[in-house]
């Protein structure tokens, strides 16, 4: 527990810093406001708002499921309470990624202490990448807010074995998963994160594990069973075998290389794979497309297996500055590229001195699984830009380290003749 006087004043600057964060992204919005709206942002969020808003709402079968629904919920209903359909969830997103700010603060306070919460929360101000994510259509902003949440109350979970806590944790990860479906298998893996945590697994741990499954089932089983109800299919929350197929090759990668779709479908339908009839549902496509990106790592595996290696590196690295656009790929990888230098630092330095506190593993947990997640899927920055925050974390920890070094350093020359 921290002292009474560091809690203070912890509250004090995070409030000072939400405030700062709020003013640097309504001032962002305001004199470079993104017009630019990408098929998901068209098509899922802004058609399935206006589809809500028109009265079709998410019973009908035209809704598109291979995003999940809240995102376009919240901007339906934005418009039908002040008649914008952008600028209402713009705003909300600029708040929510000033709240992250403090809610990532807290998480940074709890595991490596104040002086690397009050770097973090410096760095996560003036990250650009989260400043135009809060400007723009899309989910990742919200996404990345409630899943801080759930890590800030599953930290809190596994320091004090509240089952309170395990439960307010699932219903967050159950909205953050509504919101986008990458984290749907996280309840899955989770106990792997718990052996980490735990030398030995109480019953209380256990109890609190189930009831973090069950409110994140909770949270998500309406969506469940209206798309069983809609599409006669059991899926959880959305259908998105297109990216699988897409990081299935590297001739898939951008939106240039979609082109060698048709010849590589032909090829498929060569091997005996034909694609669903026209009129087909969604559930029947996405089980095409799946299967198509199966099909190519069988073909890989079968003419060339030791490629899977390079293949594979190659889609880690991507992730950690690639566009589906095939464009800003220098600017997004020099920007960050001090960030994981410092992170890498951060943590050799916590494990190489045998300080790390165990409560670093639900950061570096996190942080595997979405890496793991998109080396099999698609590997673009825009799915791993949720977990920067933590990444930051990491890096203000290495930060400090070098800074401490330095001093030290400084010190011993001035003390010698």
């Amino acid at each position: 527990m921290q002292d009474s006087s560091e809690t203070r004043l912890t509250w004090k600057i995070m409030s000072i810093f939400f405030f700062s964060s709020l003013m640097l992204r309504g001032l962002t919005l305001w004199l470079s406001p993104v017009e630019h709206l990408g098929s998901n942002a068209k098509i899922a969020f802004l058609g399935g708002a206006e589809m809500i808003l028109n009265g079709k709402g998410l019973m009908d079968s035209e809704y598109p499921v291979f995003i999940p629904p809240l995102y376009a919920i919240l901007i339906a209903f934005g418009s039908w309470m002040f008649g914008h359909d952008q600028l209402t969830i713009k705003v909300l997103q600029i708040v929510a990624d000033s709240a992250t700010t403090c809610v990532v603060m807290l998480i940074a306070r709890e595991i490596l202490g104040f002086r690397t919460a009050l770097i973090s929360g410096g760095l996560l101000i003036v990250y650009p990448f989260s400043i135009y994510a809060s400007t723009y259509i899309g989910s990742e902003t919200l996404f990345t807010f409630f899943l801080s949440c759930c890590i800030l109350f599953f930290l809190w979970a596994t320091s004090s074995s509240r089952l309170a806590w395990y439960l307010l944790a699932g219903c967050m990860l159950g909205v953050a998963t509504l919101i986008r479906g990458t984290t749907q298998f996280f309840p899955l893996l989770t106990p792997v994160l718990l052996a980490l945590l735990h030398r030995t697994i109480s019953k209380r741990v256990i109890v609190g594990y189930l009831g973090f499954c069950f409110c994140f089932a909770l949270m998500i089983a309406p969506w469940t069973v209206r798309n069983y109800l809609v599409l006669k299919e059991i899926v959880p929350v959305a259908l998105a075998s297109t990216p699988f197929l897409q990081g299935s090759h590297e001739d898939f990668l951008t939106i240039e290389a979609k082109k060698g779709y048709p010849k590589y479908l032909l090829e498929l339908k060569e091997r005996g794979i034909s694609a669903p009839p026209p009129g087909a549902g969604p559930v029947a496509t996405d089980r095409y497309w799946f299967r198509a990106g199966l099909e190519k790592y069988k073909i890989r595996a079968e003419t060339d297996p030791l490629s899977f290696i390079p293949f594979m590196l190659q889609k880690f690295g991507r992730m950690w500055y690639a566009t589906e656009s095939g464009r800003n790929h220098v600017i997004i990888l020099f920007a960050n590229l001090p960030l994981y230098i410092f992170a890498i630092v951060g943590v050799i330095s916590l494990f190489g001195q045998r300080r790390a506190p165990q409560s670093i593993w639900i950061l570096l947990f996190v942080i595997a699984y979405f890496a793991l997640l998109h080396v099999i899927s698609l590997p673009l920055f825009r799915y791993v830009l949720p977990i920067m925050p933590y990444v930051i974390v990491l890096a203000s920890m290495g930060i400090l380290v070098c800074f401490d070094r330095l001093k030290e350093l400084t010190i011993w020359q001035k003390m010698s003749p």
